[in-house]
């Protein structure tokens, strides 16, 4: 699998890429007549989503999606008549990027970055936050483990 392109993230004024795609579970509960389709081989979800935390809730701020023979849909097409929506099905971990990538993996969001930050949310409610930098030895594991990994290329 090809290394994803990531939704983002703005949180305290800073955006960053994430791991996790909030809308993927939403999506299967909508009654959409047409599925995304990957306009690329790094956007197999078909779409991109721009989200942002104002006032410790979850917001999605943005949406560009492809359909059919590569129309191109935005936040209309899964909530009519909106432009920000707040995030009332997501409950789960967000975990965010900081620093510079120390060790790029050619799959999904596996790539390791410097540290990340990790947002729980409740039902689109942030309801902790927690920060962590990895160290020099955790570092040098990740680099080895890529360097292993792009062996079977």
């Amino acid at each position: 699998m090809t290394a994803q392109a990531s939704d983002s993230l703005t949180y305290n004024n800073k955006r960053s890429g994430m791991d996790k795609e909030p809308l993927r579970d939403y999506l299967i509960e909508l009654d959409l007549p047409h599925r995304f389709i990957s306009p690329t081989t790094f956007c197999n979800r078909g779409y991109f989503a721009d989200w942002a935390v104002d006032n410790n809730k979850l917001f999605l701020v943005g949406f560009k999606g492809w359909i059919l023979n590569y129309l191109i849909v935005g936040m209309d097409y899964i909530f009519p008549g909106e432009d920000v929506v707040f995030a009332h099905w997501y409950t789960g971990v967000i975990r965010i990027r900081l620093g510079e990538m120390v060790a790029y993996i050619h799959g999904g969001y596996d790539s390791t970055f410097e540290g990340y930050r990790s947002l729980t949310f409740e039902k689109g409610i942030l309801i902790s936050v927690n920060e962590k930098w990895l160290t020099a030895e955790e570092i040098l594991a990740a680099q080895r483990h890529a360097d292993e990994s792009m062996r079977d290329f």
